[in-house]
């Protein structure tokens, strides 16, 4: 039988202690707005690893519950069936850049809102950008496809 690692071990391999999280927002998250989270990286291909941006996909109902998002990435998903590609990059430094961001449609995600952080802009300020309501309509419709594709 192995023993377990010890906390110098865990910490070295990235594990964060969860009352070692602070809550970097200051209002609960709203359905459509976008910021980073940083997944796990204990994880298994095709999940989502390392610091990604997100979509509030279910709102939170206070700043201490969870919610419901669906993850984007910079990396073109043309081969994947349940993606969407935003018409307007909500991130304004990636936005410059012309860099095409893609929502994952069938990785739906429930974290807790101590797991966000804000997108910063200029001057270190924090931002909580949103999303097109055509954007939102269509990733939605998205994920309901993915969710019930494969009924029997």
């Amino acid at each position: 039988m192995t023993a377990f690692p010890s906390d110098a071990d865990l910490l070295a391999a990235g594990w964060i202690k969860a009352s070692r999280r602070h809550r970097r927002i200051n209002s609960r998250p709203r359905v459509g707005q976008v910021y980073w989270i940083d997944f796990p990286h204990d994880v298994y291909p095709p999940e989502f690893m390392g610091e990604h941006p997100e979509i509030i996909i279910r709102a939170a109902q206070n700043l201490h519950g969870t919610c419901i998002i669906v993850p984007v990435t910079s990396k073109s998903q043309s081969d994947a069936n349940h993606t969407h590609t935003l018409t307007v990059n909500p991130i304004p430094s990636v936005r410059q850049n012309r860099i095409q961001s893609h929502v994952v449609c069938d990785h739906l995600y429930t974290v807790h809102v101590n797991r966000l952080r804000p997108i910063i802009a200029k001057h270190n300020r924090p931002i909580y950008p949103k999303i097109s309501a055509l954007d939102l309509q269509i990733i939605v419709s998205k994920i309901q496809s993915a969710l019930f594709s494969n009924r029997v």
